[in-house]
């Protein structure tokens, strides 16, 4: 299994690491978002969680995003 890493744009292994754990950064695009067709949310989530850990000194850090689904809705309504 392979998971998308978009922070970095690249594929990589989804396996844990040997101790078993990560930390799980998520974002998720808004209804509000949605409504205005605005993805722009989830980039400022993304970036700030990523600055966030980086700041605390987070290890194991994997990100994930849902904003997906909504748009794929979207693209099959129009």
């Amino acid at each position: 299994m392979w998971q998308y890493d978009t922070i970095n744009g690249k594929f990589i292994p989804g396996t844990l690491p040997a101790e078993g754990n990560i930390t799980a950064c998520y974002d998720r695009l808004s209804q509000e978002d949605e409504l205005d067709g605005d993805s722009g949310s989830v980039v400022n989530q993304r970036d700030f969680l990523r600055k966030y850990c980086e700041e605390h000194h987070f290890q194991n850090v994997r990100h994930f995003s849902d904003d997906t689904a909504i748009l794929g809705l979207k693209s099959e309504l129009q």
